[in-house]
């Protein structure tokens, strides 16, 4: 009875966290809260550089925007709303944010399966609406949230529509290419095949058939250039472990905008040591979670590898984790013991707390930053999935 008093205690405590996130929202003002939420001059700021690039390359030109640092294929996905007009084309991609955050709240009802119609959705309404990645995502106009979902629906459908979400995801983004794994540990072969050919033909063969081979090739070579020196980022803002470590035991100037280790100096040999070590733990988990469970949900798989990766992946913006509500779902569905609702406990704890805390203060998301606040949590929830059975909870009702 104590374990089904604590998944509902966890679920209520998101939803609280909601409103009152919500509420603040409201009473303030959009520009007021979620407009100060980070450092950028205006919202959608990717979302920006999403339509510039399309509307250089709809125009035959060759100029690549600064911060471009996607594959071709994203360009030309963004190419009809290159089409319209600035506010236009802007009101269009907030009305998808918010179809794809109801989206999300629609996939974490169907992981709540053993609850009340009505603690799924006011759970799943909770855990979405105070996940601080799921707003930031949000506010800078990401595909972060569009891309989970296209990869758990790719890895879930046991169709040719399965591989092919999952490929459309991929070119939109590379690392969710990585999560084709899946089909291969599950030894669903022809999936795989279907993907990698998919894969390739949105990456490569519709980009060059709409923009040419030669301005294929220059976003390509734009791109790769931009993911090499993104791969070597060490800002305050990052999430990722690698610059999380160096925030907690690195000297004054080896992450960007840090004042210093959070914690105490350590040398750099012993930092690698710890990255290394912990990045290997991560990945043994990760990968030992679905092998004992390979031929049950892959919800759970899917979700700890996307935690994996973006934990791995630099630079690990905040929006990266926008998997952790689904992550705290599917927890509070296959939890068979305390240790894996604790570490749900905590994980949706400090993403709500970051999030209205941020609302409240703006400054305090510099502190969230810093001390690598949503590492910690998605740390949290990775347990915590790792941790989970293989079978839903037969009862979540107290």
């Amino acid at each position: 009875m104590s374990k089904k008093l604590a998944r509902v205690g966890i679920g209520s405590l998101s939803a609280v966290a909601s409103v009152a996130a919500v509420s603040l929202v409201v009473a303030l003002g959009p520009a007021a809260t979620l407009g100060s939420l980070d450092n950028a001059p205006d919202y959608f700021e990717d979302f920006r550089i999403y339509y510039e690039q399309a509307r250089e390359l709809r125009a035959a030109g060759t100029t690549i925007v600064q911060g471009w640092a996607y594959p071709p294929f994203a360009a030309v996905s963004f190419l009809p709303f290159s089409l319209l007009e600035r506010s236009i084309a802007y009101a269009c991609w907030a009305i998808l944010q918010i179809a794809f955050c109801a989206w999300l709240v629609w996939r974490c009802t169907r992981c709540l399966q053993t609850y009340p119609l009505w603690q799924r959705y006011v759970f799943a309404v909770g855990l979405v609406l105070s996940s601080l990645p799921v707003v930031h995502c949000a506010r800078w106009g990401q595909l972060s949230v569009l891309i989970v979902l296209l990869t758990l629906l790719g890895l879930e459908s046991r169709s040719w529509r399965g591989p092919s979400l999952l490929a459309f995801a991929a070119a939109l983004k590379l690392y969710p290419a990585l999560c084709a794994g899946l089909y291969a540990m599950r030894l669903r072969w022809q999936a795989l095949a279907r993907f990698v050919l998919l894969a390739c033909l949105l990456s490569c063969v519709v980009p060059v058939g709409i923009f040419g081979f030669d301005r294929t090739l220059l976003v390509a070579a734009a791109s790769w250039d931009a993911v090499r020196a993104l791969a070597h980022v060490s800002s305050v803002s990052s999430q990722s472990l690698s610059v999380v470590v160096d925030k907690w035991f690195a000297p004054k100037g080896v992450v960007a905008g840090s004042p210093g280790p959070v914690l105490f100096e350590l040398p750099a040999i012993a930092r690698a040591i710890i990255t290394a070590l912990t990045s290997l733990g991560l990945i043994v988990a990760t990968l030992r979670a679905s092998f004992r469970r390979r031929f049950q949900e892959i919800a759970l798989d899917c979700v700890s590898w996307l935690i994996c990766l973006a934990l791995l992946l630099k630079p690990g913006w905040v929006h990266y984790f926008a998997m952790l509500p689904l992550g705290h779902a599917l927890i509070l569905q296959y939890a068979t013991g305390w240790g894996a609702l604790t570490f749900c406990g905590i994980s949706s704890t400090l993403c709500a707390v970051a999030l209205i805390a941020s609302l409240v203060f703006p400054p305090f998301f510099y502190v969230v930053q810093y001390f690598g606040v949503i590492t910690v949590a998605a740390l949290c929830c990775l347990a915590g999935l790792c941790a989970c059975g293989d079978a839903p909870v037969e009862s979540a009702t107290p």
